[in-house]
């Protein structure tokens, strides 16, 4: 059976409700991804850190502020696992976000991806020079770069960005395309920082119903993506919105993987379940 249609079959990871009830299966970790040769953080969460130890650093940064989780567990209509933490995140309104998401117990329930947001006011807008120094600092130097300028064609364009990626471990790149594109992009997964917000913050939790995407995206040639974004509306070199994210490609296919096999292996032992014949 492909990896697509079992990702079908699987029913995705469902969501926890008041009629959700004991587990029919019990995840346990059954791969172990390796440390990486290199390191990279966003305010300390790291890819591979446990989800206890994200939630700690969290509550170091932001010991005034309620840290919000989701949880899932993951199955089909016939059987489903035990309930796992699959996301944290914190906000202040316009000034901080961070979001972390988790994989299954499958890896160790680790992270797989965070991401940060930062708005700029009045006299705190930070350089772009400076931010970008900052950053190849602690990062080294990117493996891309994007810059978009104002036009000058346009009175009312004065917006820019620039775009750092940084693509670790593996080959050191990131080739995988768009997948409905025709004229050969690179895929987002590459390009932009996977950073959300409001009710759509849980877009980007692990989930099996995203089987192929996670496979398709781990050939990309990286392990772990690394990208951070600068903007400005003013025409300045002052930067009043700043996003980070980092997506560890790996890790979340080999956590997909691992849970197709469980919830495959039980089916199979539901389905050797002989149970007599009903009263006639």
């Amino acid at each position: 059976m492909s990896l697509k249609s079992i990702a079908f079959s699987a029913m995705a990871v469902l969501a926890l409700s008041s009629s959700v009830v004991a587990a029919d299966f019990e995840l346990t970790q059954s791969v172990t991804v390796a440390p990486y040769d290199f390191k990279v953080d966003i305010v300390g969460i790291e890819p591979g850190m446990k989800a206890e130890a994200a939630m700690a650093v969290l509550g170091e940064r932001k010991p005034d502020k309620e840290i919000r989780s989701s949880s899932a567990r993951i199955g089909n209509r016939t059987v489903s696992s035990q309930s796992f933490d699959d996301l944290y995140y914190v906000w202040e309104r316009e000034k901080e976000e961070i979001n972390v998401y988790l994989t299954s117990p499958s890896t160790g329930n680790e992270v797989f991806a965070a991401s940060r947001a930062l708005d700029f006011w009045h006299d705190d807008k930070p350089d772009f020079g400076k931010t970008i120094a900052a950053l190849v600092q602690k990062y080294g130097e990117p493996s891309a770069r994007e810059e978009i300028l104002p036009d000058p064609k346009y009175i009312n364009k004065k917006s820019k960005s620039v775009t750092l990626m940084w693509y670790l471990g593996g080959e050191g790149k990131c080739e995988l395309t768009q997948f409905d594109s025709m004229v050969g992009k690179l895929s987002t997964v590459c390009t932009e920082t996977r950073h959300k917000t409001g009710p759509s913050v849980s877009d980007y939790a692990y989930t099996p119903r995203r089987a192929e995407e996670y496979a398709n995206a781990a050939t990309a040639g990286s392990d772990v993506v690394l990208v951070a974004t600068m903007y400005n509306h003013d025409g300045s070199e002052r930067i009043s919105r700043m996003t980070t994210s980092f997506t560890d490609l790996k890790r979340r296919s080999l956590t997909v993987k691992a849970d197709m096999a469980a919830i495959e292996a039980a089916q199979a032992e539901f389905d050797n379940i002989k149970v007599d014949a009903p009263d006639l």
